[in-house]
């Protein structure tokens, strides 16, 4: 039988720090822009409630579409930190 031995060194400090801001960064980006999408498309909602369209509307797809982006953001977050740098929080 074959064994296998990783070594795994700690990256030093002055690596990882940007790294964790460029990740810091990133998240609050995403989460901007997701939560803008939101407020757009909770609007969207709110203008064909008053003035439905033609056909069957798209909003309720569109708010689960973007409450699961979020969750998948928020989510990526933990894993590439911990698979990257060891930044998990």
């Amino acid at each position: 039988m074959v064994s296998t031995l990783l070594a795994y060194k700690q990256l030093p400090a002055d690596v990882t720090e940007p790294l964790r801001q460029l990740f810091t960064w990133l998240l609050w980006l995403v989460e901007a822009a997701l939560i803008c999408k939101l407020a757009v498309v909770g609007g969207r909602a709110g203008w064909e409630y008053f003035h439905p369209p033609p056909g069957p509307p798209p909003g309720p797809a569109e708010v689960v579409r973007v409450l699961l982006s979020w969750i998948l953001a928020s989510a990526a977050w933990p894993v590439a930190g911990s698979l990257l740098i060891d930044l998990a929080l």
